[in-house]
């Protein structure tokens, strides 16, 4: 499979984890009356921050997915990429967002962009090798 294929497969799903994030995010400050009771450390100001991060995530990577938009290389991009996602995840992580069942679920799916990440660095080092061995 050529990079850009593989790259444009995993910005896809990056943004489809991005857009459940948002999901759950909005479903907690739906019902933030009751997932407040279960941990009374939730703030609606923590529910409210992080639903304008994953709403901003959702159409950033969006555009990122735009590859015949980019002036960049691949690489470059990739770079900027998993910079970004390091950046979410220092600004996204945070335990006391929403009942137990929430927070193993948005666990789960931070473990996910985080394979993503790995992924779109596997792609560089395929792109590197072929590379070499011409």
């Amino acid at each position: 499979m050529v990079a850009e294929e593989r790259f444009d497969i995993i910005m896809g799903k990056v943004v489809g984890i991005f857009q459940e994030l948002e999901l759950i995010v909005s479903e907690i400050k739906a019902d933030f009356t009751t997932e407040s009771a279960q941990d009374p450390r939730l703030s609606l100001k923590v529910v409210n921050n992080s639903l304008e991060l994953a709403s901003s995530c959702v159409k950033r990577f969006q555009s990122y997915r735009q590859r015949n938009e980019s002036t960049w290389s691949l690489e470059k991009d990739i770079n900027y990429i998993r910079q970004k996602l390091r950046s979410f995840y220092r600004q996204f992580d945070n335990p006391f967002l929403g009942s137990e069942r929430w927070y193993q679920r948005i666990v789960q799916l931070l473990d996910q962009l985080s394979e993503e990440s790995r992924e779109l660095g596997r792609i560089l080092e395929i792109q590197e090798d072929n590379e070499n061995m011409c």
